[in-house]
Order: C-alpha cells, then structure tokens, then sequence
C-alpha cells in the first residue's frame, strides 16, 4: 500500500515540476550516474534474474535514462531523478555500546 501510494505521490509531483533545460540537462547526468553506480538495487529476493544478467541489466537502464537527452522531456527528468534516487541503497548498521 505504501508502496503504491509513494508512486502515485511521485507521478503526480513530477507533472507540476518544469524544469529549465540546463537545469534537465545536469539533472539527466546525474541520473545517468546514479544509475551506473546504484542499479539494479535490492532485487536479489524479489526477481529470479541471475545475477549475471545485472550488468544487462543496467546497461537497458542507463540507455532508457540516456534516452532522455535526446527527448529532453522535464517529465521524464523528473520521474528519473526520484525513481534514480529510491535505487540508493546505504546500508546502515547501528552499533552496538
């Protein structure tokens, strides 16, 4: 339910958000980043994809993120960026006193 009510939240953040086509332009870079740097994040217990099929995997991601240079649609800059920024994973781990 959280999870379908965060999307819905986006999609419909993302279409009242216009942005300057530098300000796409720097932002679809970073998406790029995160993406190679981040995806795919956290489907080990959730796909029954092989591991060796993630580089595959994230090479489709970055030409669908990539693609957007071309398309420069501030939607889709917008739906890349929160959905680049939900791949990152921190893991953190409290310590024990």
């Amino acid at each position: 339910m959280m999870c379908t009510l965060a999307t819905i939240a986006t999609v419909v953040t993302a279409a009242y958000i216009s942005l300057p086509v530098a300000v796409s332009i720097v932002v679809n870079a970073l998406c790029c980043v995160l993406v190679l740097l981040f995806a795919p994040s956290r489907i080990e217990r959730q796909s029954n994809i092989p591991r060796k099929f993630y580089p595959y995997l994230k090479f489709v991601s970055l030409l669908m993120v990539a693609a957007n240079f071309a398309i420069q649609s501030d939607l889709l800059t917008t739906i890349y960026l929160f959905q680049c920024i939900s791949l990152i994973h921190l893991t953190y781990r409290k310590e024990g006193i």
